[in-house]
């Protein structure tokens, strides 16, 4: 992708990410792969829906040198891991939506064999035990995981990679309602009772439906 595409990009979802939800404050980050060499990621402390040219910085794959003398975001090891262990990654967002982040502070289960769209979009979650923000150690445990498209940060929030910035929007907020339905149904009190698909269902699915869509 071209440079002042990802940051067309970067700045339209960015602003979709805050609208949605799924980023507070200066909670999140957002990048995407420019080629080989380089990604092009938020600024540290950055706003995403206000992302203006001067707060996407332009950071080397290899060894994270940037470009002038704004900062990219903490979390560029993180993103830097993930896009040299996986190739078919070109663009990441890491989010903090309420449910998904109430779920990863949590030990409730997360099934996917609910709806449809869940098994659709989120056929593959990792999960990370806490590890601090922008450390070393937490780069390489996400680097770890890139076998998953959406990796769960334990006590943290979540990180998506995928085919297009669109795409990683789109899975983030699949996964937001999912555990936004998990999440309330368990707040109930059994009043609303979940009725799982089950795993021959979940299998079917996988088998029928979604081998259409390769």
């Amino acid at each position: 992708m071209d440079y002042q595409t990802a940051c067309g990009q970067l700045n339209d979802f960015g602003r979709v990410c805050v609208e949605r939800g799924l980023v507070v404050g200066r909670a999140g980050n957002i990048s995407a792969r420019l080629n080989d060499q380089e990604i092009v990621i938020s600024k540290r402390r950055s706003r995403l829906d206000r992302l203006a040219p001067e707060d996407l910085v332009r950071c080397s794959l290899a060894t994270g040198e940037y470009e002038g003398e704004v900062q990219p975001s903490t979390e560029t090891p993180m993103h830097r891991a993930i896009y040299v262990n996986q190739p078919q990654a070109q663009a990441i967002l890491h989010s903090s939506a309420f449910y998904t982040t109430l779920v990863a502070c949590s030990d409730v289960e997360l099934r996917l064999d609910l709806f449809p769209e869940s098994m659709a979009y989120l056929s593959n979650i990792g999960r990370v035990e806490y590890l601090h923000p922008g450390t070393p150690e937490l780069a390489e445990a996400a680097g770890e995981q890139v076998a998953h498209n959406v990796i769960i940060l334990d006590n943290h929030g979540l990180i998506v990679w995928g085919p297009s910035i669109e795409d990683t929007v789109q899975v983030s907020e699949m996964m937001e309602r999912l555990c936004q339905t998990i999440v309330v149904a368990k707040m109930s009190g059994g009043a609303i009772g979940l009725r799982w698909l089950g795993a021959d269902v979940q299998r079917d699915f996988e088998e029928r439906v979604m081998y259409r869509k390769r």
